[in-house]
């Protein structure tokens, strides 16, 4: 393998396995729940609400200082489980890199058709 196909092979590796980690990202993410302002105030009127802030006289500020809706909950993400899915992709990408860099170029892509496919 000459010096410009180890660069396409190793820039392709990247590219794959930089999309993996967006997919990744994407899959352990809990998207937020907002409600309208129309459903908020359906919401206040049903009480469907708590207070998160006690003060005895209204000083301004937001609603949502004072109060939290139970249909309401903010974005989260799965921290642990992404990064234990990122190592074990990394690990395959370093693998398959030291393949292509320091070893036999046929094995390295077949490994590397094995990656995108995976």
């Amino acid at each position: 393998m000459n010096a410009t196909q180890l660069r396409y092979a190793r820039e392709r590796a990247k590219q794959i396995y930089e999309a993996k980690v967006l997919v990744i990202r994407k899959k352990h993410i809990t998207e937020a729940i907002e409600l309208s302002p129309q459903d908020k105030e359906l919401a206040l009127r049903k009480g469907e609400f708590k207070v998160i802030k006690t003060k005895h006289r209204w000083d301004g500020g937001y609603l949502s200082d004072y109060i939290s809706f139970n249909a309401e909950r903010p974005q989260t993400i799965d921290k642990e489980a992404t990064d234990r899915e990122i190592a074990a992709l990394t690990k395959k990408y370093t693998q398959l890199t030291d393949k292509l860099v320091l070893g036999d170029a046929t094995e390295a892509l077949e490994m590397l058709e094995r990656f995108a496919k995976e």
